[in-house]
């Protein structure tokens, strides 16, 4: 049985549109899935590329808890996964997809301030948590919305996070010679800052007005609210 974190079936409850049955790349909704998934391989490859030589050149660390460093990042990337996995049964997915590129940013602005080595350590495993859930919520979704092409919907993602790792080595790569992985990591900010505006759009246009405002007053008041015409003839009645 799949994990329910690719089991996305309440994560935003999209309006039935056009969108479940046309072509994905046809759909503009589709190249934002698409250019989600690429911001997000910049930021794990930002993470992850450059963990060792920050810490062991730029910070002093000897190799073995940059090494270190490293491995936990990629084990908090995978127990978050698990993780998120529980705490869907409890939390709307949506939350958690918006909320995880707010904590890629947090952990690039920290990740300067490392200065030793339980330092690293913390922020490389806070690094890999942020990144954990984000890209298989991203396909979730994108599976869901475009429901009648699923497997060429997660092909495109997957090749989209493939192009992305790619392109984030080469572009990044050349800026090392002009900046120091510190400022580089302060500068990927905007990658998920990108990818966290993108996924607001996708929430959005994922509801009709109507469903918007009545969310939001349930979210405010705790209650859904009716029109004033309704609630005028209730009080009439």
């Amino acid at each position: 049985t799949p994990l329910p974190i690719y089991q996305t079936a309440e994560i935003l409850e999209p309006k039935k549109s056009q969108a479940e049955s046309s072509q994905p790349l046809s759909l503009p909704v589709m190249w934002i899935f698409i250019s989600i998934a690429v911001l997000y391989a910049f930021v794990e490859g930002t993470f992850a590329n450059w963990t060792i030589i920050f810490l062991n050149e730029e910070r002093s660390i000897g190799l073995e808890h940059a090494s270190f460093a490293l491995a936990i990042f990629w084990a908090m990337l995978a127990a978050g996964r698990l993780l998120v996995s529980v705490l869907l049964l409890k939390i709307n997915a949506a939350w958690i997809w918006l909320t995880l590129p707010l904590l890629m940013v947090t952990t690039l602005w920290l990740l300067p301030l490392a200065e030793t080595a339980i330092g690293g350590v913390v922020l490389f495993a806070l690094a890999g948590l942020s990144c954990s859930a984000f890209f298989p919520l991203t396909m979730g979704l994108a599976s869901k919305r475009f429901a009648d092409n699923k497997a060429l919907v997660s092909s495109l993602l997957i090749a989209a996070i493939m192009v992305g790792i790619g392109l984030g080595s080469y572009v990044i790569g050349p800026l090392r010679q002009a900046y120091t992985i510190s400022e580089i990591y302060r500068f990927s900010i905007i990658y998920p800052l990108g990818a966290l505006i993108l996924a607001i759009g996708v929430v959005l246009t994922s509801f009709s007005y109507a469903d918007l405002k009545a969310r939001a007053c349930k979210l405010i008041f705790g209650h859904d609210c009716l029109p004033r015409e309704e609630k005028k003839h209730e009080t009439t009645n």
